[in-house]
């Protein structure tokens, strides 16, 4: 990790645990690149952001964690804004899709997933070369209750929390002798 100020890369920042998560870490001191597939909806994390009592505005990482080409490109400029990886690559982007299993369309499962999951995955193999490189760095992914107690009209939603549980689990023990 890196001596003095924390770094931390934050998915999914335009709302919720990312915009939320992107301001405390700003409040303790943390050099913090939130991210957001729309920069256009950056309005909020501002205002969060001066209501905190933070100067400047937060510089916004465009990323749409579905792209792996979109991934890349916010892994390298994380690293060519922070002098190197972060220490923390923290995951907030998801949504679900509210609905019976069977009423949701393949492409609104499949979009689901790719977002919550497949995403997480793509975004953090964009990120890996350069923690392993240094030795050092924190994965975090957000699941949910979902995942301990799934709820009617959220299948697709507890499935991909599920599946990012189990996924980090083995992902911590591959990446634990590379100090990741």
């Amino acid at each position: 990790m890196t001596v003095g100020c924390p770094s931390a890369f934050v998915t999914g920042c335009s709302s919720g645990f990312g915009l939320g998560l992107t301001v405390e870490l700003g409040r303790r001191g943390w050099r913090v690149l939130p991210s957001m597939r729309d920069s256009r909806k950056r309005t909020a994390l501002d205002s969060a952001w001066a209501e905190a009592g933070l100067s400047g505005n937060p510089d916004i990482v465009r990323l749409d964690v579905r792209s792996p080409d979109s991934a890349r490109t916010a892994a390298e400029a994380a690293a060519d804004r922070l002098g190197g990886p972060p220490d923390a690559l923290v995951h907030c982007a998801g949504y679900t899709t509210l609905g019976f299993f069977e009423d949701l369309t393949a492409g609104q499962a499949r979009d689901v997933v790719e977002t919550n999951l497949l995403g997480t995955m793509e975004v953090t193999r964009a990120f890996l070369p350069g923690m392993r490189s240094r030795g050092s760095g924190r994965i975090m992914a957000l699941s949910s209750n979902a995942a301990n107690v799934p709820h009617p009209m959220f299948a697709a939603y507890a499935a991909t929390k599920w599946g990012l549980e189990g996924w980090a689990e083995a992902l911590a023990m591959e990446l634990a002798p590379f100090g990741v």
